[in-house]
């Protein structure tokens, strides 16, 4: 501990003491210090710092913060949801617990002249209390676990699942603006989630199934597993006949909406499956670690090997778009098939691991732990890696009917893209038939509700970026942002969430930009 008298010109050593490493240190007046830090030490002067003795603490936990709202109450905060208070100026602390299920480290807190507190922590974690610590909440954070699964009932309900950490199910009511948590009794890992309708949907996570039927508002178990099976996805084909697989070739089938789960060998090998996708009632597939890969076309009963080119890698998911045509993701790569699996093929995308793919008809996404997503509008021929939006590792997606792609992943993240497919309308093989110059088109129809189109031609290779502004010159949207070859270019733009008015669309190509106005009405 130093102290100084002038300002902070000069520093001197009061004392040095054989105390834990301290974190942060708070005077309440001019005579009466608190200092705190690591296993829980807090320590205490009353004669300006001259001298310190330590004080009992009822944690053993870091304590990364000390702040007092008047003489007498203060709060000591750090990891491991340790929330300490006093109120008798620091000579004796309790430890207080305000029901966080999940694990918590906060870092730093500050008391406004109102009176109200704020705190932060890791992972972007928020603290605050609006009556001097009574009552604490935690806004904008609805989970800090990682997610594993994202299924969506319509374009504007959706739910995302908790893989990792305390087994979170999360609710959006506006295509993703907000999500909510849900008030669960389980608190173990989920993995797969699937709606079959409005009101009816399951969920394989840990050695249970759970199922809800009035739209996710409360869950129950319709299976345990008493072998220690931990499930890993599930699927529907229609709203009976449901499967749900998991570790060690683990298949169960339901042809009853879930009252009853009937164990099907499946020919995988004893390999933990991770992802399944039907196609049809008949037609399916699953993979798994070890590059497995199986298929049935006969509704479950029987299942067939297909060959990997990844023989050793982790398959983390599989999707089809029609009965020939799939993509599976690993950590060694992208896998596609044009003839229902007779081949699977590595696809041509940046290096790296995978964890999800999905595609609606021709354009798909990947994600990968490190953050990073991918794109490809040519059915994976080629693929462009998106700007980087999160550095936080993405585990599920999902891509809905109204081209809106999300993605979660670690520490409660959830982002999505705009509404918007860029189409290529012609490229050219010789000069004669490029754009022999940059042209961005007025967009049709206009006025629109609640899409349009717009086209733009370039006529050499370039970094394109398009993006739609409001009046006040808030920007809305980015359409494209990413290397486009030489040809004719088409974006549907979707303004379903927007409000009525004037909006403004700018291409960008570096050495050319043009914009153009365009009116939503509603």
């Amino acid at each position: 501990i130093i102290k100084t008298t002038d300002g902070g010109s000069v520093w001197e050593l009061v004392q040095f003491y054989d105390y834990p490493a301290l974190s942060d240190i708070y005077f309440i007046n001019q005579t009466t210090g608190i200092a705190a830090g690591e296993n829980g030490c807090i320590i205490m002067s009353t004669n300006s710092g001259l001298n310190w003795i330590q004080t009992g603490s009822p944690s053993s936990m870091d304590i990364s913060t000390i702040l007092f709202i008047n003489e007498n109450s203060g709060f000591g905060i750090g990891s491991g949801n340790v929330f300490l208070k006093t109120i008798n100026g620091g000579v004796n602390w309790t430890e207080e617990n305000y029901g966080w299920s999940t694990y918590r480290s906060f870092m730093d807190a500050v008391v406004t002249p109102e009176g109200k507190i704020h705190g932060a922590g890791l992972y972007g974690i928020l603290l605050k209390s609006d009556n001097g610590g009574i009552n604490w909440e935690i806004p904008n954070t609805v989970t800090e676990n990682t997610l594993s699964e994202i299924d969506f009932i319509d374009n504007n309900t959706g739910f995302a699942v908790c893989g990792y950490g305390s087994g979170d199910i999360l609710k959006t009511t506006d295509a993703g603006e907000t999500w909510v948590s849900q008030i669960t009794t389980y608190h173990t890992p989920m993995y797969g989630i699937r709606f079959t309708d409005a009101e009816t949907g399951y969920i394989a996570g840990s050695i249970d199934i759970k199922k809800t039927t009035n739209g996710g508002t409360n869950w129950f178990n319709v299976f345990s597993s008493t072998q220690n099976e931990i499930f890993t996805d599930v699927d529907f084909t229609n709203s009976n006949t449901g499967y749900v697989i998991g570790s060690y070739g683990v298949l169960k089938k339901t042809t009853n909406a879930g009252q009853n789960w009937t164990s099907m060998s499946i020919n995988s090998s004893g390999s933990i499956l991770t992802s399944i996708c039907f196609v049809n009632e008949s037609t399916g597939y699953s993979v798994g670690d070890f590059g497995a890969i199986v298929k049935t076309t006969d509704a479950g009963a029987t299942w067939t090997s297909q060959t990997s080119p990844f023989t050793m890698a982790y398959l983390t998911s599989v999707d089809f778009t029609d009965e020939n045509t799939g993509y599976i993701s690993s950590g060694a790569g992208l896998l596609k098939t044009t003839n229902g699996g007779d081949e699977w093929m590595i696809m041509n995308a940046p290096s790296g691991g995978y964890y999800k793919v999905q595609f609606r008809n021709e354009f798909g996404y990947a994600v990968a732990s490190n953050g990073k997503i991918i794109k490809s509008i040519d059915a994976g021929i080629n693929w462009i890696e998106q700007p980087t939006v999160t550095n936080n590792g993405l585990y599920a997606l999902y891509f809905n009917s109204d081209n809106y792609v999300y993605a979660g992943g670690t520490r409660g993240t959830i982002i999505k893209t705009i509404p918007a497919e860029l189409i290529v309308t012609g490229t050219g093989t010789s000069y004669t038939e490029l754009p022999d110059s940059f042209i961005l088109n007025q967009n049709y129809p206009n006025p629109f509700n609640p899409s349009t189109n717009i086209e733009f031609s370039i006529p050499k290779s370039e970094f394109v970026s398009l993006k739609v502004f409001d009046i006040t010159g808030k920007e809305i949207s980015v359409l494209v942002s990413e290397n486009l070859n030489p040809g004719n270019y088409k974006i549907n733009f979707n303004g379903a969430g927007l409000t009525s008015g004037v909006y403004f669309y700018i291409l960008n190509t570096g050495g050319y930009v043009q914009t153009k106005k365009m009116m939503l009405l509603k």
